[in-house]
């Protein structure tokens, strides 16, 4: 097999399964956020790791600006 071959095959295929990839993580989205907010977040309340004034939205896990302990962090102890 030439290297356009196995170039051209390679890319079919990507396109043939992107649709497939896209419209799963597409479908299940809202079934993802209903599950943090209603199970993760409440577990995370009681766990202590979050506020119950905190949002129920995933962070990106930053949470401070790097000079020490952030609130939160406070907030725990």
């Amino acid at each position: 097999m030439s290297p356009a071959a196995i170039i051209l095959y390679a890319v079919l295929t990507g396109l043939a399964l992107a649709p497939a990839l896209v419209l799963t993580f597409v479908f299940n989205f809202r079934r993802y956020r209903r599950t943090i907010r209603r199970d993760v977040h409440p577990m995370l309340v009681r766990e202590g790791l979050r506020g119950p004034d905190d949002p129920w939205e995933p962070s990106s896990g930053v949470t401070g600006d790097g000079d020490g302990p952030s609130e939160t962090d406070r907030r725990a102890d």
